[in-house]
């Protein structure tokens, strides 16, 4: 009997018309084929299969983001200008007295660099200074612990600017900037004069 009750129950629902008995719209078709037509050049008896054109501009695609990855890959160094102002001084020989023969020599412009690389190579030999061979002056500035007294942190200051207006920005180094940066350094490290 309750088999009966159901089937009556299911032929209502089929009968009435709200019941949605099909789709409302036709499936996107999800799928993707090759074209199999053919492609013929114009002014020339040649055929080309679809198949090889598609392959031709997938080449082309791939050519072209190769070159593109390849420009934006390029290291700094390879795609920077050549620095036109005199060489880095050697790493070696960075001392106070290497900055004076370079002074006497004429050549403020290294000498001043070599005491800024002086002072930064005396901060790099304390605990305090660790770790900063890979930063610029301006990054050690910024690292320097505030227990540094002022003076010390005031002369290195002095004596980044100082780099950075006649190394970086070819302002005209005299002897009096290299005495200046010289008390800079020796302030910085701590040196009676």
């Amino acid at each position: 009997m309750a088999a009966g009750a159901d089937a009556s129950v299911v032929r209502a629902i089929l009968a009435d018309p709200h019941y949605q008995t099909r789709l409302t719209g036709t499936a996107p078709d999800w799928s993707w084929s090759l074209p199999l037509g053919s492609f013929r050049l114009p002014f020339f008896s040649i055929v080309i299969p679809g198949w090889v054109l598609i392959a031709a501009l997938a080449l082309l695609v791939v050519v072209v983001a190769a070159s593109w990855m390849r420009r934006f890959a390029r290291t700094d160094d390879a795609g920077a200008q050549p620095h036109e102002g005199p060489a880095p001084a050697a790493g070696h020989d960075r001392s106070l007295e290497r900055a004076r023969a370079l002074a006497e020599a004429g050549q403020y412009l290294e000498a001043v660099h070599m005491l800024l690389l002086v002072a930064v190579d005396h901060w790099g030999a304390t605990s305090a200074g660790a770790g900063i061979a890979d930063k610029t002056s301006r990054e050690v500035l910024r690292a320097l612990p505030d227990s540094l007294p002022r003076e010390r942190r005031d002369a290195f200051a002095t004596l980044v600017r100082a780099v950075e207006w006649s190394w970086f920005g070819g302002r005209p180094t005299g002897p009096s900037e290299y005495e200046q940066a010289l008390r800079c350094c020796r302030d910085f490290m701590g040196l009676i004069a």
